[in-house]
């Protein structure tokens, strides 16, 4: 873990290191991602801006609510 801060007003995000083999990976899924992208050219700018080299590898944490959580469907029930 590189830092942390919030985002979002209700979310905290911890910033992680970025080897090379994360990059490599990162920029791997983004070529299987793309065939099932709807619009093309929305998929292509989000890639310029957070895609590839400026990747930035995070995890978010945020509050749910519990009344959100029943219209999922159950994990562990498949």
């Amino acid at each position: 873990m590189t830092g942390y801060g919030r985002f979002d007003g209700g979310s905290y995000v911890l910033r992680l290191s970025k080897p090379p083999e994360l990059q490599l990976l990162h920029e791997a899924n983004l070529g299987r991602v793309k065939p099932y992208g709807e619009d093309e050219a929305q998929f292509m700018k989000m890639m310029k801006e957070s895609g590839f080299r400026n990747y930035n590898p995070h995890r978010t944490i945020s509050k749910t609510r519990a009344s959100s959580r029943r219209s999922m469907p159950d994990a562990a029930s498949k």
